[in-house]
């Protein structure tokens, strides 16, 4: 970041009204505790001096992508969450925006974002994503992500712009923007077939009773409030079940003027046999990805790993 910009965040925090409170004690395990080892990861790990970026490409770059650029990996971070870390909390040289888990959930590769999508992602998408946490072509921020799009609410558009992108820049392996057309039907997936022990009809009598409301293909939110198609959505195609799970287990919170984020939690209505069999007929009926293997043990790591400890 800028002298300038760090100024002006030192001013901004110094100007908050105080508040008394006493730090908790440092419990760390010997030798994580000991604060001057910092030293020694910054002398390994910290990058000084202006911004570079080796693996970006070498052609002149427009004043949009450059303010992207200087917002995704100074203030905004986004590599904290979307780059795989070492064992000393560092970034993995060489897989910037690879992906990573984050506080239990995947937080999907941004150098793949468009190549993996079923459809792939514009900027206008992305933009509307970040700022409201909807996408209707790709699906409702979660998890660690949400109170990101809540605050990018708060960003200027312009500078929302400049991030993503920035960000679709990153995905070399993204098709070329074509010219608007029009919307294409969603593909039909082939009938569904479970892995083996995976039910699928009683998947499909619990979809009917407890997810058809909103995420029927005829559903008012659907038709009417724009609710992310399931076929289009990035947790059922992901190539993990991890955040698909999640999401059915915690629900997405209800936040007052945002309906259309909201999704009551399961955990305590399923049990994990019937999230299992609920998510594989999802999975099988409304995409054509494989099946998800051993969905019931992935749901029971998951609901222990998510439970209050």
């Amino acid at each position: 970041m800028t002298e300038e910009d760090v100024g002006a965040l030192y001013a901004y925090l110094m100007a908050r009204t105080p508040a008394e409170s006493r730090p908790p004690e440092n419990d760390l395990v010997f030798p994580l505790g000991f604060r001057p080892l910092v030293a020694g990861w910054n002398l390994l790990f910290l990058q000084k001096g202006p911004l570079s970026t080796p693996d970006a490409p070498a052609t002149p770059q427009s004043a949009e992508w450059l303010r992207g650029q200087y917002l995704v990996e100074g203030a905004g971070h986004c590599a904290a969450c979307h780059t795989p870390m070492n064992m000393l909390g560092a970034e993995k040289s060489g897989q910037a925006f690879a992906g990573n888990l984050i506080d239990g959930w995947e937080a999907p590769p941004l150098n793949a974002l468009a190549s993996k999508s079923p459809k792939p992602w514009t900027r206008e998408q992305l933009v509307a994503y970040l700022r409201t946490g909807l996408s209707g072509e790709h699906g409702a921020a979660s998890g660690p992500m949400r109170p990101v799009t809540q605050h990018m609410a708060d960003v200027p558009e312009a500078d929302v712009r400049a991030i993503a992108t920035y960000i679709l820049s990153l995905d070399t392996k993204a098709p070329p923007p074509s010219a608007p057309t029009a919307t294409a039907p969603t593909p039909t997936p082939p009938p569904a077939v479970a892995a083996a022990g995976q039910r699928i009809d009683s998947g499909a009598v619990l979809f009917a009773g407890a997810c058809a409301g909103c995420h029927a293909a005829t559903a008012p939110m659907g038709t009417i409030g724009e609710r992310p198609s399931l076929a289009l959505s990035t947790a059922i195609n992901a190539d993990s079940a991890r955040n698909a799970i999640r999401t059915v287990l915690g629900g997405n919170p209800w936040n007052g003027s945002t309906p259309a984020h909201f999704m009551p939690p399961f955990a305590d209505a399923l049990t994990d046999a019937q999230i299992a069999e609920v998510l594989a007929y999802v999975r099988a009926s409304s995409t054509p990805r494989p099946a998800w293997p051993d969905l019931e043990k992935e749901v029971a790591h998951i609901r222990n790993e998510a439970s209050p400890k």
